[in-house]
Protein backbone atom coordinates (compact mmCIF):
# COMPACT_ATOMS: atom_id res chain seq x y z
CA UNK A 1 0.00 0.00 0.00
CA UNK A 2 3.11 2.61 1.11
CA UNK A 3 4.88 1.52 -2.40
CA UNK A 4 1.06 2.70 -4.83
CA UNK A 5 0.88 5.75 -2.74
CA UNK A 6 4.21 6.73 -3.30
CA UNK A 7 4.10 5.96 -7.06
CA UNK A 8 0.58 8.25 -7.06
CA UNK A 9 2.28 10.96 -5.70
CA UNK A 10 5.56 10.31 -7.51
CA UNK A 11 3.06 10.86 -11.16
CA UNK A 12 1.18 13.66 -9.43
CA UNK A 13 4.32 15.16 -8.97
CA UNK A 14 5.66 14.91 -12.53
CA UNK A 15 2.40 15.89 -14.13
CA UNK A 16 2.76 19.14 -12.36
CA UNK A 17 6.50 19.27 -13.68
CA UNK A 18 5.20 18.93 -16.81
CA UNK A 19 2.91 21.27 -16.62
CA UNK A 20 4.85 24.07 -15.96
CA UNK A 21 6.96 23.48 -18.70
CA UNK A 22 4.60 24.57 -21.22
CA UNK A 23 4.55 28.07 -21.71
CA UNK A 24 2.61 29.87 -24.55
CA UNK A 25 3.39 33.21 -26.69
CA UNK A 26 0.57 34.98 -28.15
CA UNK A 27 1.34 36.59 -31.22
CA UNK A 28 2.47 39.51 -30.26
CA UNK A 29 4.66 38.77 -27.98
CA UNK A 30 8.11 37.13 -27.27
CA UNK A 31 9.63 34.82 -24.45
CA UNK A 32 12.77 35.44 -23.19
CA UNK A 33 14.17 32.90 -21.52
CA UNK A 34 16.63 33.40 -18.90
CA UNK A 35 19.06 30.44 -16.80
CA UNK A 36 20.70 31.35 -14.17
CA UNK A 37 20.06 34.99 -14.97
CA UNK A 38 21.62 34.88 -18.65
CA UNK A 39 19.66 35.06 -21.48
CA UNK A 40 19.25 31.51 -23.01
CA UNK A 41 17.30 31.96 -25.97
CA UNK A 42 14.10 33.65 -27.13
CA UNK A 43 10.69 32.61 -28.42
CA UNK A 44 8.08 33.61 -31.19
CA UNK A 45 4.69 32.53 -31.00
CA UNK A 46 3.90 29.28 -30.17
CA UNK A 47 4.36 26.39 -27.30
CA UNK A 48 7.72 26.55 -26.09
CA UNK A 49 9.57 24.25 -23.05
CA UNK A 50 11.55 25.37 -20.60
CA UNK A 51 12.69 23.43 -17.38
CA UNK A 52 10.36 24.94 -14.70
CA UNK A 53 11.99 26.43 -11.40
CA UNK A 54 15.96 26.96 -13.09
CA UNK A 55 14.46 28.81 -16.17
CA UNK A 56 13.00 32.47 -15.79
CA UNK A 57 10.64 33.23 -18.66
CA UNK A 58 9.88 37.19 -19.55
CA UNK A 59 7.22 37.99 -21.53
CA UNK A 60 8.37 41.13 -23.77
CA UNK A 61 5.57 42.93 -25.89
CA UNK A 62 6.48 43.40 -30.06
CA UNK A 63 4.98 47.05 -30.00
CA UNK A 64 7.65 47.84 -27.47
CA UNK A 65 10.54 47.64 -29.29
CA UNK A 66 11.32 50.35 -31.50
CA UNK A 67 10.83 50.06 -35.40
CA UNK A 68 9.75 46.54 -34.85
CA UNK A 69 8.11 46.74 -38.22
CA UNK A 70 11.33 46.96 -40.32
CA UNK A 71 13.13 44.16 -38.46
CA UNK A 72 13.83 40.85 -39.60
CA UNK A 73 13.07 38.05 -36.94
CA UNK A 74 16.52 37.39 -36.07
CA UNK A 75 17.21 41.09 -35.30
CA UNK A 76 13.95 41.54 -33.41
CA UNK A 77 14.95 38.71 -31.11
CA UNK A 78 18.39 40.31 -30.35
CA UNK A 79 16.58 43.59 -29.33
CA UNK A 80 14.16 42.01 -27.24
CA UNK A 81 16.71 40.18 -25.28
CA UNK A 82 18.50 43.68 -25.03
CA UNK A 83 15.38 45.13 -23.25
CA UNK A 84 15.61 42.09 -20.78
CA UNK A 85 19.09 42.88 -19.76
CA UNK A 86 18.53 46.50 -19.08
CA UNK A 87 16.27 45.49 -16.86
Amino acid sequence: MRVFLFFIFLLFALLILAAKSLVTAKQDELLVVLRLDKVLDVYGPGLSIVIPYLDRVIRVKIETIDGWENLSESELKERAAQSVIKM
